[in-house]
């Protein structure tokens, strides 16, 4: 578990709100900067969806997702077998992403909204790494730092030889394992110096990566043709700034902590935390339409801007109110096949049984 934040008496004393103890999110033992975190790294991907711009691609959030997800599977497995974590996250998807599935085959008999499929490739690669996470279990208490560099040996080697799409797939999963290797230390925050230096060079590695395949040419075929090489389409690159935000993240905890106490900024971004499967299914359909809207009323450049990111943000916001409560369900789901399986563990009988 998350060692809770113990209060400072001498603050408490000044009579200093909020100063001296983080208070949890959620969870009873969650540490609110990495909800933050976790909630900043969807909205990036809302906003990257809504309008692709090349700089957005640096700021890189895929792997804070996966890293994050890897922390809590690792803490779940501490107290419960892989196949007890895997139901329990299996019945957390269960019912949102089933009302999706309904949603996105509609849309295909009927040649509605075109590619609302084309985001679902994350729920299976979690579901995957979920599977695997028994096994990266066992390779992390053998050698955590032999597992991390024998993957870090195969992202390159995948990398070099134009295996991109494998090689983003290894950053992820490098990501996944990173973070059960850090629920494995209790998520103690590393030192300073290590997260400034593990800082400088995930963002030296992604520049020297972008630079180097541009330096030789048109070599690496992105998986979207209409994409040029980009920190994203590098598996090199995907590692190192997925490394980078994340030391950053940590780095800048305490304003992200902070962040929770200002008012209506810390409402806002506890629903949104209950609700980011929601969100980061439901924002896809909303970019295309937002999009298509667009063009269809011939918006100049800076007009089109503003409109697909302000009608991609209203119709995610009212999806996220229309289906949350699939999410709150599902969730009651998952917490009562917990219980069952923490039970079982314990040799009592499960309610109701």
């Amino acid at each position: 578990m998350i060692p809770s934040a113990q209060p400072d008496p001498a603050a408490e004393a000044a009579g200093v709100p909020g100063v001296g103890r983080v208070e949890p999110v959620i969870g009873t033992d969650r540490l609110a900067y990495v909800d933050v975190m976790r909630t900043v790294a969807v909205v990036r991907v809302v906003i990257n969806h809504a309008l692709p711009w090349p700089w957005l691609k640096w700021f890189e959030s895929l792997p804070v997702m996966f890293f994050v997800s890897g922390t809590l599977v690792g803490r779940s497995l501490r107290t419960r077998s892989v196949w007890a974590v895997f139901r329990g996250r299996f019945s957390r998807l269960a019912l949102p992403w089933g009302a999706y599935i309904v949603f996105d085959l509609t849309m295909k008999v009927t040649g509605g909204l075109p590619d609302t499929d084309e985001h679902l490739w994350y729920i299976w690669t979690f579901l995957a790494f979920v599977a695997l996470s028994g096994v990266f279990r066992w390779l992390i208490r053998w050698s955590a730092v032999g597992t991390l560099s024998a993957q870090a040996a195969v992202l390159v080697a995948l990398t070099v030889i134009g295996q991109n799409e494998l090689a983003v797939g290894m950053a992820y999963q490098m990501a996944w394992v990173a973070g059960m290797v850090w629920a494995e230390r209790d998520c103690v925050v590393p030192s300073r110096r290590f997260l400034l230096t593990t800082t400088f060079l995930g963002f030296a590695a992604s520049v020297l990566a972008v630079a180097y395949w541009l330096g030789l040419g048109s070599t690496i075929t992105p998986s979207d043709p209409n994409e040029t090489v980009s920190p994203s389409s590098l598996g090199i690159s995907m590692a190192g700034l997925g490394a980078a935000w994340l030391a950053v993240g940590m780095l800048l905890r305490g304003p992200l902590e902070a962040s929770m106490h200002v008012r209506g900024l810390g409402s806002l971004i506890r629903y949104l935390n209950k609700r980011l499967l929601t969100v980061y299914l439901w924002h896809l359909p909303a970019t295309i339409v937002a999009r298509q809207w667009s063009v269809d009323l011939d918006l100049d450049r800076y007009w089109s801007v503003v409109f697909v990111l302000g009608v991609t943000l209203v119709l995610t916001g009212l999806a996220t109110v229309l289906f949350g409560r699939l999410e709150d369900r599902a969730s009651k789901t998952s917490k009562r096949v917990k219980q069952r399986a923490e039970e079982a563990a314990d040799g009592q009988p499960a309610a109701g049984s």
